[in-house]
C-alpha cells in the first residue's frame, strides 16, 4: 500500500508574468544596463533654492486648498521650468517653505 505522504513532495510550478515558470528565466539586460545610473543633480546655492521655494508657495497653496498631496515629478509637471532637483535640495525648499508659514501664518 503506498501513502500520500511516502511520495515526494510535489512543488506547485509558480508561472511568471508572460507564461515563463519559475524554473525558466525570462531574458535579461546587458549588465551596462542594469547598472547604468542616472548622475543625480548638483545641489544649488541657497540663494537658488529660495528663488524656487517663492515660485512653489502659490502652487503648494492650491494644493493644500484643494486637500490634496503631490510629488516633484508632478509639480515639475505643472511648473515646466522647475528642473530636476538634488533630494536634499527637495528637502530644503520644503523646510525653507514651512519655516516661512510659522515667521508669518497660524498653523
Amino acid at each position: 500500500m503506498e501513502w500520500s505522504s511516502d511520495r515526494a513532495a510535489e512543488k506547485p510550478t509558480l508561472l511568471r508574468p508572460g507564461g515563463r515558470s519559475a524554473a525558466q528565466p525570462g531574458p535579461t539586460a546587458p549588465a551596462s544596463a542594469r547598472t547604468a545610473k542616472v548622475p543625480k543633480p548638483a545641489l544649488l546655492e541657497p540663494s537658488a533654492l529660495g528663488e524656487i521655494a517663492i515660485q512653489l508657495r502659490p502652487l503648494l497653496g492650491q494644493i493644500a486648498q484643494a486637500c490634496a498631496t503631490s510629488t516633484y515629478p508632478a509639480i515639475r509637471k505643472r511648473l515646466p521650468g522647475l528642473s530636476r532637483l538634488h533630494r536634499d535640495d527637495e528637502s530644503v525648499i520644503l523646510w525653507l517653505l514651512n519655516e516661512e508659514r510659522r515667521e508669518g501664518e497660524p498653523q
